[in-house]
């Protein structure tokens, strides 16, 4: 369990740091990754990256990823991690039994998951991501920015910002 993981109390004591929380399954493994590819780019050294496995599948194949030697140079630069499985034990995907509840529990899951987090470390930063959200620009710009420092929560509006090209 995380919230008494040893090694994530020894990391949040060192210093404040950043906890930047992903729930990861099976069907964005892909997306996943090309996450990850993004978010080696910006300066790590201040984060933990908590990645939450939905399935026993999907923990299994990020922890052989993250293992794995080929792989150690492309990971250069996501600093540390830490792979919580969610599903231990089961053998199977939470989703396959019943798609309609596990999406319903999923939500429920992780807003539990973030009260802990919140509650158990409130030394931490905590940037809660998806995987299909891809960080071109480092939100740490945005939420140190003087306007939001006396704000508890800094929340993407599902929005362009205005200097975004697309926009």
């Amino acid at each position: 369990e995380m919230f008494v993981n040893q090694r994530l109390i020894e990391m949040s004591a060192q210093h404040p740091k950043d906890l930047v929380v992903i729930f990861v399954d099976i069907t964005y493994l892909e997306t996943f990754g090309v996450w990850l590819d993004h978010y080696k780019h910006h300066d790590n050294s201040g984060r933990i990256l908590s990645i939450f496995a939905i399935s026993e599948i999907a923990y299994d194949k990020v922890s052989a990823a993250f293992s794995s030697p080929t792989t150690q140079a492309k990971l250069r630069g996501v600093g540390e991690t830490l792979l919580v499985n969610l599903n231990p034990g089961k053998g199977k995907d939470m989703r396959n039994a019943d798609p309609d509840r596990f999406l319903n529990q999923l939500w429920v899951l992780r807003l539990h998951i973030m009260q802990r987090i919140i509650n158990t470390f409130p030394n931490l930063n905590v940037l809660y991501t998806d995987a299909d959200a891809i960080w071109l620009k480092d939100p740490v710009q945005l939420y140190n920015h003087p306007q939001h420092q006396s704000s508890n929560i800094v929340a993407s509006r599902g929005t362009y910002p205005e200097w975004c090209p697309l926009a």
